[in-house]
């Protein structure tokens, strides 16, 4: 993430300057990811269906949908790399 910071486009698109390893690795021990629960439920909630596309039944690959899981884990995954 810290490597990301530091690439204008992710610089620009986010409207920061990049973050310092030990910014990051701070947040890791601070950042309470359950509180964006109520705010991805929301999100959720204005979500609308999306019709089929003839374009998709061309596809041969296996499509992976990802969700905000990771969001949960993330914080302490981060400590523990930096940790061990």
């Amino acid at each position: 993430m810290q490597q990301a910071s530091e690439l204008k486009k992710v610089q620009k698109k986010l409207g920061v300057p990049r973050s310092s390893l030990g910014s990051l690795s701070e947040a890791a021990r601070v950042f309470d990811s359950d509180l964006l629960i109520g705010i991805i439920g929301e999100l959720a909630s204005d979500l609308k269906p999306v019709p089929h596309s003839a374009k998709l039944d061309d596809i041969k690959a296996i499509l992976t949908i990802v969700d905000g899981t990771l969001l949960k884990a993330l914080p302490k995954t981060v400590d523990a790399l930096w940790a061990g």
